[in-house]
């Protein structure tokens, strides 16, 4: 893949400092109120802290204080909160990897919100289990829990989870290659974003949806709704959304044999991924520019740019790009083969 397919997870990865700094404030004050707490106040503090070294990335942490809080409410019989650290152990093995094991306490939280009768999280619950599930390659199982989750949100009038929830879907279809249901999907996940007024999920959702288009190879409209989305990003000041866009118009416009334009492009995205830190982004525009590189057969340029890329692929340890950079490397050397 030269361009991000799903953005549901993307965002996780891109933290604004002041978030951090608050973040960190707030769980040194929860680790000192956590020493003389005791009974239920200091599993809701486990729990607290669960959630925001997660959101910091610490998912280790995340896991450590959630089983704490876990068996504290278990003793005390305290559903809810039991239902909380299922979920808070749930979403950080999912970003870890560990699906199977994501999956087996979003379960855990499923029942525990069903029997204290939190519909709203039980949407959610199944909502994580689906995108679970997705990531294993388990589509059917999939697209049956995230409709579950879609019919509850829609029972309870919840327009935020509804978008969600549709979006997710979207993004099955898409997994299971019927990409025109996939649209259909996203598109009534657009409606109903841009009446809610989240200008960054409406930038996402165009985003996705010009991306569905290139791969049906209608770059016209690729183009339109990737212009779409990077308008919003530059409205909003969205920095690592703007690099993204910008790169996916790249793309757009290498399908469109314009390696000019796509080049201008990439070289912007490369400029943006490098200003806020993030690593793979900037790697992974390096490999498009090898990739035009090659096509133009200006093979040192492309051997140039593809090598960075494996360096800074192989120092986040990313697996999949890395993959990537050594097919690219393979279809140069083709290519340079047949030339010479």
């Amino acid at each position: 893949m030269e361009i991000m397919k799903k953005l549901y997870f993307i965002s996780f990865f891109i933290f604004l400092l002041f978030i951090n700094l608050f973040s960190q404030t707030k769980i040194d004050s929860l680790e000192t109120h956590l020493k003389e707490a005791v009974g239920n106040k200091k599993i809701e503090i486990l729990n607290d802290l669960s959630h925001l070294y997660r959101n910091n990335g610490a998912y280790e942490k995340s896991i450590e204080y959630g089983k704490q809080a876990l068996e504290l409410s278990e003793k005390e019989d305290n559903k809810p909160e039991m239902a909380n650290a299922s979920t808070n152990i749930g979403l950080s093995n999912y970003y870890l990897g560990n699906y199977n094991k994501a999956i087996e306490f979003h379960q855990q939280a499923l029942e525990l919100f069903e029997a204290i009768g939190d519909k709203s999280r039980k949407a959610n619950s199944l909502s994580n289990i689906g995108i679970a599930y997705d990531d294993l390659g388990n589509y059917e199982i999939a697209l049956e829990h995230s409709i579950k989750s879609l019919k509850i949100r829609e029972e309870i009038e919840d327009d935020r989870g509804i978008a969600s929830s549709l979006n997710n879907i979207g993004i099955i279809y898409w997994n299971l290659n019927d990409l025109e249901k996939a649209l259909e999907y996203y598109f009534r996940s657009l409606e109903i974003k841009e009446k809610l007024g989240n200008k960054k999920s409406v930038a996402n959702t165009l985003s996705n949806i010009g991306i569905l288009y290139d791969e049906l190879k209608n770059y016209d409209k690729a183009l339109k709704y990737q212009r779409k989305s990077l308008k919003i990003r530059e409205e909003i000041e969205d920095k690592f959304g703007i690099a993204a866009s910008l790169n996916n118009i790249g793309y757009v416009y290498k399908c469109l044999d314009n390696p000019k334009n796509a080049l201008d492009y990439y070289a912007k995205a490369l400029k943006g991924y490098e200003e806020i830190q993030n690593k793979w982004g900037f790697a992974n525009t390096l490999k498009n520019i090898g990739n035009i590189y090659t096509e133009q057969e200006n093979y040192d340029k492309a051997f140039d740019y593809l090598e960075r890329s494996l360096t800074e692929a192989r120092k986040i340890k990313a697996k999949e790009l890395i993959k990537e950079n050594y097919y690219a490397f393979s279809n140069l050397f083709i290519e340079k083969d047949d030339y010479e």
